[in-house]
């Protein structure tokens, strides 16, 4: 867990350090120099500084809890000494310092978050004086009554661990998008040149103040309540005050977000009464089912007769349709047994759906915040149109796709939010995984993903086209499945023999297992499931970067009808563009400046993009359903993976660069690594690697291989049977 909350903090601290809050000076004038940081240079040069040495050393601590935990000898005895433990504290702590240095501009929003902070320091001083002394009280007879008992709370911990590793994943990723917003608002800030506003201080807070205030003390309570979960989950005691604790910080946490996330997104009455439904719903729908739970539990006796002869029918039919087909030639488990199964079946769908709705939260809390586009650097009316410094440039120049893509991606947000709210709740998730209502939040915040992706990632029809193609292509694929899980068992569908074959494929084996196929039927099962939790994870990951850079593209967009919001390409790139497509802003800049360049990396982007929601459609579906996912399911995952991942090298190396000699060095790299691949999967066949051993480069290499080994002290056939293994494990992946 520690090198998880290190490995998220270390990139954010990097691109806060880079692109500190303000921006930069675009001219050298007077004093100031171009590409120094307004802040530093301004009447904010001590907040600045605050903000710099921070920020630092949260960075330098990060790396360093990084180094050690890479180390299995010093992680371990650094742990002893709590090291780690001041590592982890001075990283958080200038995580906050660096917030409430870089995130406000005026006093009264500063006593605010010092306030806060202050707040957290004191919960760290004064938790463990109140826990030592119970702590005391307790050990003699715990140490006893381990000793005299066996145990049998083993489960407990072992969910109880994963769980505190599901809260750290979402206390840290919402961690990271608030400190974030807190930095670059909504909205931008103002560059130099205003008379009337000071550069670098946010345009919302000019603009709109009421929204910016709620925006910064949502954002704000979020922030320091991801801090005080994490700095709680680090505690191995937890009490049932500090769960209680726990939950409370969480669903503050969470609140924060929907309320920031209202307040930053919205500038008119509109959308903001659309998202605040959305949320209020939500709540409703919480508290529905908090209650419908508490209930569940006091029904009367006729129902609960009635259930108990209900469960007496169906047991009866099960074990006579057993005895009619054979299917069953081993001994049923035992209750306890089949119990443990169905909790560690439960705890898997909980972290795939928890970890699909953090990062999905994440990706939409963010662009919702900083839409495609851009916003207007100033405010200006020239007769036929009025605009806003602040708000969107997409919604003056493409108002119904702007609106599309807020709708999508409010939604999105709201039902990821929804089911992280159910999840993470240890009396509510059992029951929200067995009912349709979960189901279709996943199913929601999916399909708002895809709309928002494919109204904010493109402005002319044929890129439209593409994308909406692609969301259609998905969205059938969706329904197709859904109908063969319906009607895989309706008798009249399944004896048609167009359909016959693919619904055996679809249904769960029934052959006879003995002893032996039960074991390795387990073994493989395991082996699947490792295997859709990796490709699960990738497909998350690479949804979310892929989701963002076709909101944001490379080289940015067009600020106004003349110039660009960021710097002006070469003119001698490419012709001039059409005076009918400059006419916009919030154009992407490439595309007028290298057209096909842009429409390689967006083809690429869009189509990793719908690969990887398809990833992640294909692993929920064998683990919500409890189905055996048969071999031809894992290929075709790993064969949609292998697309995805082919779309994010092509777009990298179509959008990271503008000439041919760095695009010849991406272009080399990318063909590295495929090669590299190939051969490590042909040398994984024993007939391919006996036909290299016997070529002369082997012999040279494998002679120099030993040498080295040699001089390291280690044995070669120790190595060999390592990478054998290894690459047997690989291949087997």
């Amino acid at each position: 867990m520690l090198l998880l909350l290190a490995t998220f903090a270390t990139p954010l601290t990097y691109a806060a350090g880079l692109a500190p809050p303000g921006g930069f000076w675009s001219e050298s004038v007077a004093e100031h120099h171009a590409g120094a940081p307004l802040l530093h240079d301004g009447r904010y040069k001590i907040r600045y500084h605050a903000f710099f040495y921070a920020n630092a050393n949260s960075f330098v601590a990060s790396l360093v809890i990084i180094m050690l935990l890479m180390s299995r000898t010093l992680s371990d005895r650094l742990t002893r000494y709590h090291a780690l433990f001041v590592c982890v504290m001075v990283e958080l702590l200038g995580l906050m310092a660096a917030y409430a240095a870089g995130s406000c501009r005026r006093p009264t929003t500063t006593v605010y978050v010092v306030s806060l902070v202050g707040a957290v320091l004191l919960y760290i001083v004064l938790v463990p004086v109140f826990t030592l002394e119970a702590f005391r009280g307790r050990r003699i007879s715990r140490i006893t009554t381990e000793r005299r008992t066996t145990p049998v709370h083993d489960g407990q911990e072992e969910k109880l661990e994963q769980s505190r590793s599901l809260v750290l994943l979402m206390a840290t990723l919402a961690a990271t998008v608030t400190y974030q917003a807190g930095l670059s608002p909504p909205g931008g800030v103002w560059p130099e040149g205003h008379p009337d506003h000071t550069a670098g201080n946010p345009v919302l807070q000019d603009m709109h103040p009421t929204r910016y205030k709620v925006f910064y003390h949502c954002n704000t309570a979020a922030f320091v309540a991801s801090v005080v979960v994490i700095i709680i989950v680090q505690s191995k005691e937890l009490s049932a005050a500090g769960r209680f604790a726990l939950n409370t910080v969480m669903i503050l946490d969470l609140f924060g977000l929907m309320g920031a996330y209202v307040a930053g997104s919205c500038r008119d009455n509109t959308t903001t009464i659309y998202v605040s439904a959305l949320a209020v719903t939500i709540f409703v729908y919480i508290i529905a089912k908090v209650v419908a739970f508490a209930v569940g539990g006091r029904e009367s006796e006729p129902t609960r007769w009635a259930q108990r002869m209900w469960g007496k029918v169906v047991q009866a039919l099960l074990r006579l349709s057993r005895r009619q087909g054979g299917e069953a030639t081993h001994s049923p488990a035992s209750e306890s047994e089949r119990k443990r199964i169905e909790e560690k079946a439960l705890e898997r769908r909980r972290k795939f759906l928890l970890q699909l709705a953090i990062l999905a939260a994440t990706v939409t809390y963010q662009t919702g915040l900083n839409p495609p586009g851009g916003f207007w650097p100033e405010t200006e009316s020239n007769g036929e149109r009025s605009l806003t410094a602040g708000d969107p440039v997409l919604l003056d120049h493409y108002g119904s796709r702007y609106e599309v893509f807020f709708y999508c991606n409010a939604t999105g947000f709201m039902a990821s939010l929804a089911v992280i709210l159910i999840l993470v709740n240890q009396k509510l998730y059992k029951k929200s995984i067995q009912s349709n209502a979960l189901h279709m939040c996943i199913i929601v915040g999916l399909l708002g993903l895809m709309g928002a992706y494919a109204a904010g990632s493109c402005r002319l029809l044929r890129t439209s086209i593409y994308v909406f193609a692609l969301v259609a292509a998905v969205v059938a694929f969706l329904v197709l499945q859904i109908l063969f899980w319906v009607y895989a068992d309706c008798p009249h569908l399944s004896q048609r023999i167009c359909l016959k074959g693919l619904l055996e494929q679809l249904s769960p084996s029934s052959a006879p297992m003995g002893a032996g196929d039960e074991g390795e039927g387990d073994w493989r099962q395991q082996e699947r499931y490792q295997l859709r939790k990796s490709l699960m994870l990738l497909g998350i990951l690479a949804a979310s970067v892929t989701y963002q850079a076709g909101l944001a593209p490379p080289g940015g967009t067009w600020g106004d009808d003349d110039t660009a919001s960021s710097p002006s390409p070469s003119p001698s790139l490419s012709p001039p563009p059409s005076a009918a497509y400059l006419s916009h802003a919030g154009n992407p800049i490439l595309l007028d400046t290298n057209p096909q360049r842009y429409q390689a990396f967006f083809y690429c982007n869009a189509t990793s993009f719908v690969a990887s929601v398809v990833v992640i459609m294909l692993a929920l579906q064998y683990t919500l359903k409890e189905r055996f996912a048969p071999p031809w399911a894992m290929h075709s995952l790993q064969t949609v993976m292998v697309l995805d991942l082919l779309g994010l090298l092509g777009a990298y190396a179509a959008g990271s660069c503008r000439d041919w000699e760095t695009s010849a060095y991406v272009i080399a790299l990318v063909a590295a690594v495929v090669a590299f691949i190939t051969i490590y999967i042909l040398l994984s066949f024993d007939e391919v690697r006996g036909t290299a051993e016997e070529l002369a480069v082997w012999k040279y290499f494998s002679g120099k291989k030993e040498k080295v080994l040699n001089c390291l002290g280690a044995s070669n056939d120790d190595d060999d049977d390592d990478q054998s293994a290894a690459t047997v494990t690989v291949t087997r992946v």
